[in-house]
């Protein structure tokens, strides 16, 4: 009989059946901070790759709204064996005469040439700029009106040539210029380029209040797209700064000086993107003229008929 009895183990002295700990749920302090400072370095590693790609993405942007623009000229020169001219007296202007090529006809229906740009509808016009005249590397992209409340462009053809007692550039006042005109060759004359952000003044990347000696006098009005002011004149680019960083004064061209992304101030060759600007060649290609470009080479670019040869760029 008893030897048919089990044996009662005791339940304390069996190790398999003991309670099993209670499991931790949470990070502890320290694992959270070791978690959190592996994301920074993640995010700052990732963070200017995808900043770069973004900018990437911006600047080919830029690059085929500039292209269109340079389509547009050469349809208008298809249709009419001329170029627009830069202003026609306070009528009319290149970015108002290539609407209908740029597919806008419906805005360019609103204007009258009878009259000025800033009287009775063509002042409403002022405000209804095609996207495809604005840099999206622009940080006032949002926000392109100026201080009078219309709208200004981040593109700007030259109105002159940079020795423009010698030379002629391609968007004279009152001149309209055909293909012909180009003597200097078509892949090395500059018909349109950036000179972004002109609903501020911008120095080297820098918003800056209108030098008082020069805002007035030297036209820095902030142009809107349709006024005859929305052309550039590209060798008044260079801006000599105070030490202290106060007074700011605009001086001309000179060797030795950086031209490129400087300051937009008269419609100097200005963008916001890194390292130079895009430029509307004659021949209809876009270019990327960088900012150590020699100033012999640029110079040379702004001339239709100077003869120069012009280097690399």
């Amino acid at each position: 009989m008893s030897s048919c009895t089990p044996t009662v183990t005791s339940f304390r002295s069996h190790p398999s059946v003991l309670p099993a700990a209670p499991r931790r749920l949470a990070f502890t302090l320290v694992e959270l901070l070791v978690v959190i400072a592996i994301i920074g370095v993640l995010v700052g590693l990732l963070l200017p790759a995808v900043q770069s790609a973004r900018e990437a993405a911006r600047r080919m942007q830029c690059s085929n709204s500039m292209r269109q623009v340079s389509l547009a000229m050469h349809n208008y020169h298809d249709v009419y064996k001329k170029f627009p001219s830069s202003q026609t007296n306070d009528v009319a202007v290149w970015s108002v005469s290539i609407l209908p090529q740029l597919e806008a006809g419906n805005v360019a229906d609103l204007y009258d040439y009878a009259l000025d740009w800033d009287e009775g509808e063509n002042l409403e016009l002022a405000t209804q700029m095609p996207t495809v005249y604005q840099c999206a590397s622009n940080p006032s992209a949002d926000d392109t009106l100026s201080a009078n409340g219309f709208q200004t462009t981040d593109y700007s053809v030259l109105r002159n040539a940079s020795d423009w007692d010698k030379y002629e550039s391609l968007f004279e006042r009152n001149k309209f210029r055909s293909m012909r005109d180009i003597i200097d060759g078509t892949s090395s004359t500059c018909m349109i380029y950036e000179s972004a952000g002109r609903s501020d003044w911008w120095v080297k990347g820098r918003r800056n209040p209108l030098s008082p000696s020069y805002s007035h006098t030297w036209g820095t009005e902030k142009p809107p797209w349709t006024s005859s002011g929305n052309a550039g004149w590209m060798f008044a680019c260079a801006v000599d700064m105070s030490p202290s960083g106060g007074e700011m004064s605009a001086v001309y061209w000179s060797a030795g000086n950086q031209v490129v992304n400087v300051s937009n101030w008269f419609g100097g060759p200005y963008s916001f993107h890194t390292g130079g600007v895009q430029m509307g060649m004659a021949d209809g290609s876009v270019r990327f003229i960088t900012e150590s470009i020699a100033f012999d080479t640029l110079k040379a670019m702004t001339s239709i008929n100077g003869g120069e040869v012009v280097g690399e760029f």
